[in-house]
């Protein structure tokens, strides 16, 4: 059988991240430079920025440098543009991720940044873009050309951001950099049983009508890009949210034709997660938990670093996009209304 453009891009992540860690070991320099400007509190001010899954991959990131007493802002581009701009002044720091570097917004931050005298630290695939032109600082990902839904530039920034998380702490980059080059592996091992995923997948998903991802802490941007790319990629009505939120309200829409998508998460937060997935059960729902001790498609790869558990859990929602398109007859990951870059703010 023949691979869409979307397919191909799925089964050269493993490729993908590799090349990326190897090209962290050949952009030490920045690296160096982004530790040093954290630990020597240079700037009042931290914001995290970007577009859709490249905002969600910064979630991590967030919730690392909080823990170590930074306490950066994470706003939406759009949003830091034109209803938070009183953020960017001359002593504020700013890490955008991009896939593109060429989206409107990151062109519009750009022009912001000649104005403002802020100072930007771009995390980008394409090392020529108007984004990594216009920083100060760019720590590019390799994750090669993509042409349809992120998917390996996704998990490519979440190695930057797992990368940056560490940068703070002293040797910290070092251990995380060793951490980080065994995510390909665990990438790869999932990726081997894909025809056995993807019929699993079929067989439980196959009357549903609307999906919920839901998850605490880091697992929170598996959620919402999980969310994100079944609408883009199957065109399936999701929605992401936390664990917590989905009991304020949503919860009452637990049926049979409703699926909830649990992340379990780390060793601290599993109980809660389980807990929500547990009571839609006994609502009347349906549901799975995607962790390492679950079967079929929504096993997780064991015995990794927890450092790698955003990477490894958005990949059964990838394959539940490929599942879901094959039911509706769609081609996963054609565009009908997008592009692959989007130009219009």
């Amino acid at each position: 059988m023949m691979l869409t453009a979307y397919q191909q891009d799925l089964f050269a992540q493993p490729q993908a991240l590799r090349d990326t860690c190897t090209g962290f070991a050949e952009q030490q320099a920045v690296i160096n430079q982004v530790a040093r400007t954290l630990q020597g509190g240079t700037y009042r001010r931290v914001v995290l920025t970007g577009m859709g899954s490249s905002f969600y991959a910064l979630y991590p990131l967030q919730l690392a440098w909080t823990q170590l007493g930074f306490a950066p802002h994470w706003v939406e581009t759009a949003e830091l543009l034109y209803a938070q701009n009183g953020l960017l002044r001359a002593d504020t720091l700013v890490v955008a991720v991009s896939q593109s570097g060429a989206s409107a917004e990151m062109l519009r931050l750009v022009e912001r940044k000649a104005a403002q005298n802020f100072t930007l630290l771009a995390i980008t695939n394409m090392g020529n873009s108007p984004l990594a032109r216009g920083a100060d600082m760019v720590l590019q990902i390799r994750a090669g050309k993509e042409t349809s839904v992120s998917c390996k530039t996704y998990l490519a920034s979440l190695l930057a951001v797992s990368l940056l998380a560490a940068a703070p702490t002293q040797d910290g980059i070092a251990a995380r950099l060793t951490e980080l080059q065994s995510a390909a592996d665990g990438v790869q091992l999932y990726l081997n049983d894909y025809p056995a995923h993807l019929a699993d997948l079929k067989e439980r998903i196959a009357s549903v009508n609307d999906f919920f991802l839901v998850g605490r802490g880091a697992s929170l941007a598996s959620a919402e890009t999980g969310a994100l790319i079944l609408k883009e990629a199957a065109h399936i009505h999701a929605e992401g949210m936390s664990s917590a939120a989905f009991r304020h309200g949503p919860l009452e829409m637990a049926a049979q034709d409703v699926f909830l998508v649990t992340f379990e998460g780390t060793a601290a937060l599993a109980g809660l997660n389980r807990g929500l997935l547990e009571t839609v059960r006994r609502a009347g729902g349906r549901g799975a938990l995607i962790s390492a001790e679950s079967e079929g498609a929504f096993r997780l790869p064991a015995h990794f670093p927890e450092s790698l558990l955003p990477i490894f859990e958005i990949l059964p929602i990838q394959a539940m996009t490929i599942a879901l398109a094959d039911l509706h007859g769609r081609e996963a990951g054609r565009f009908a209304h997008a592009t692959k870059i989007t130009n219009v703010e």
